[in-house]
């Protein structure tokens, strides 16, 4: 009779997309995890291993939360939505990020929301390429590079959040 393999998460993540914790990363990371990223390792990161925009998501977490409560909620209001991401990466797999500035004084989040207002879909390049200012959304959009399900004029609330976000996180 065999032994049950002893799982390595606390939850299954092929029903259910969320932060992992230090011990359940390092629990699926090669010996030799030279190529482990520091921020996947900070608590609260929602930095995820396969994706360039991981960073970029970490970044926009930290401008929330480094701005004052004021910003965060006058940020909220402004937008008054849930914004879901999901990201393809090179590889065709697909994440999915939830940025809610609806409730409380906003949040970024791995997995997708229940309660997206709008989703966006792209890819991880086209997504980093955007955020560096090298492809217009709207010609993306045009395009057929970005989809988006939804409240589509949404969206155009989200830029001026972002920018924001930016200019306290430097992205």
């Amino acid at each position: 009779m065999q032994a049950t393999p002893k799982p390595r998460f606390a939850y299954n993540p092929a029903v259910e997309a969320r932060t992992i914790s230090d011990q359940e990363f390092k629990a699926v990371q090669p010996h030799n995890s030279s190529l482990v990223s520091s921020v996947a390792l900070n608590s609260g990161s929602v930095a995820v291993a396969g994706f360039k925009s991981s960073d970029l998501f970490e970044q926009i977490r930290a401008g929330l939360e480094s701005s004052s409560d004021e910003e965060r909620v006058a940020n909220v209001k402004k937008a008054q939505a849930v914004f879901q991401f999901d990201i393809k990466n090179a590889e065709g797999k697909t994440q999915s990020w939830a940025l809610d500035l609806k409730n409380g004084k906003g949040s970024v989040a791995t997995g997708a929301s229940p309660k997206a207002d709008v989703t966006i879909v792209v890819s991880d390049a086209d997504f980093l390429d955007m955020a560096a200012g090298k492809l217009n959304g709207q010609k993306a959009f045009m395009s057929g590079k970005i989809k988006i399900k939804g409240k589509m004029m949404l969206a155009t609330k989200l830029d001026s959040v972002l920018k924001g976000a930016q200019k306290k996180a430097k992205l």
